[in-house]
């Protein structure tokens, strides 16, 4: 947690320095430090901080992952940073109305000014500043709150460089020449955000994208099973990560970037299972062999600890909980301890589906069972959702002896956490993934 917190901070805690510093060079009486107006400066300091740590956040840099876990959580942390943007961006202009009203008329029109974009007023920082006021809660709201088909809350996401440079536009010619120094690490924040976006957008579809063809394609009940040529064989993976996945040179399916993930072993052809949850995966029945797939990555960290060791290497056992598709992570766990032959702690696989049709992968699963692996089925139709019960007559009533692996719906992941955590399981003993970036 203290290096999240701290990369999280770093950018705003630098800007906050400079600025200080530039304005106790400027008055060093520090009586800036009691004026109303010092609040207004700080929001809009800390708005451009934030939106350029945000900007990092989603560059999908190895380093980035490394620090946060896995880019699930680096998503999270994402959505944090977006709401205190949110926050900043709105109290920069709500402030100075405040501070500069003393009617209700003046209000008005102070928020008439501060509010409406107009060239007229010959103001272009005030210009910027408001298109980038409107443009960022507008995002941030379609980003929190309504319920976008992907393809489109993908592309509006791209939007936030535009009133990103405007924020900046707005804060860069705000700052007087005399805040020399604070103006010049505004143009390294800002190149910071800017290369973030240039590398997610462009270098990183070069340097880690890998094309190769359908090989096999099984449908099984409301999943495609993707398996792809011997050449993917040669892909680099630790069990359990995923990839950024496009369809390429097929009119009936979009190539849009998807997260999935590879559900086989790394050494075996690389395959993934893909549930049918929304209209770009229905598309997929459209996939035919020796189509050509492209695919970014590795990206995840589900079966790493901090020192970069599979977890089952510390020789205690582990539980893993798959709720529907969010069994494959574990499949490939699974092929992978088998392939290995390594003797580590033991593996008990839970395999959690609406019923038996649904459970696809049961019969993969069982014929993995060996001495070190142990496959549990779980049919919540007619046993109900995992319980505490339900734990202890499988695991035990010492359910704080083991180490507990999570994939499926954030309310099942949501409710298995509360369950461990009831039963003195600590917060490093549980890992979890969650399927959803948007």
């Amino acid at each position: 947690m203290f290096k999240k917190i701290i990369f999280i901070i770093f950018l705003p805690v630098i800007s906050l320095v400079f600025w200080v510093y530039n304005l106790f060079i400027i008055d060093d009486n520090l009586s800036f430090l009691f004026t109303d107006y010092i609040f207004v400066n700080l929001s809009g300091v800390l708005a451009i901080s934030f939106m350029s740590v945000n900007f990092l956040l989603a560059s999908r840099l190895d380093f980035v992952e490394k620090i946060f876990g896995g880019y699930d959580k680096v998503y999270k942390w994402h959505l944090y940073v977006a709401r205190i943007v949110g926050v900043m961006i709105i109290l920069h202009p709500l402030l100075i109305i405040l501070y500069s009203s003393n009617s209700l008329q003046s209000f008005l029109r102070s928020a008439i000014y501060y509010f409406i974009p107009n060239l007229a007023n010959n103001n272009l920082a005030l210009f910027y500043g408001i298109i980038s006021f409107w443009g960022v809660n507008l995002l941030v709201f379609l980003t929190l709150f309504a319920k976008l088909p992907y393809h489109i809350w993908k592309n509006t996401h791209r939007l936030f460089i535009v009133f990103f440079v405007t924020a900046s536009l707005h804060s860069f010619l705000k700052t007087g020449n005399e805040m020399l120094i604070y103006k010049i690490w505004l143009i390294a924040l800002i190149s910071i955000g800017i290369l973030s976006f240039v590398y997610r957008e462009i270098i990183y579809h070069f340097l880690k994208s890998k094309v190769y063809k359908i090989k096999d394609l099984k449908y099984l009940n409301n999943v495609v099973e993707i398996t792809l040529d011997d050449d993917s064989k040669k892909f680099e993976f630790h069990p359990g990560q995923f990839v950024f996945l496009s369809v390429i040179n097929n009119k009936n399916i979009s190539s849009e970037l998807h997260p999935f993930t590879i559900s086989s072993a790394p050494g075996e052809n690389l395959r993934f299972s893909v549930k049918y949850l929304g209209d770009w995966t229905q598309t997929l029945s459209q996939l035919k062999q020796d189509q050509e797939i492209k695919i970014w990555g590795p990206h995840g960290r589900f079966f790493l600890d901090d020192q970069n060791n599979y977890l089952t290497e510390k020789n205690k056992t582990i539980i893993c909980i798959g709720g529907g598709i969010g069994i494959t992570p574990f499949l490939s766990i699974a092929r992978y301890l088998v392939n290995s032959s390594k003797t580590v702690g033991k593996l008990y696989v839970l395999y959690s589906t609406k019923n038996k049709q649904e459970a696809v992968y049961e019969s993969e699963l069982n014929s993995l069972e060996n001495d070190q692996i142990k496959v549990f089925n779980h049919y919540s139709e007619e046993m109900g959702y995992i319980d505490e019960k339900f734990l202890k007559e499988n695991f035990g009533e010492n359910l704080e002896i083991y180490r507990f692996m999570l994939c499926g719906p954030t309310p099942m992941i949501k409710s298995l956490i509360k369950i461990l955590k009831a039963n003195n399981v600590k917060q490093d003993q549980i890992y979890y993934e969650e399927f959803s970036f948007k």
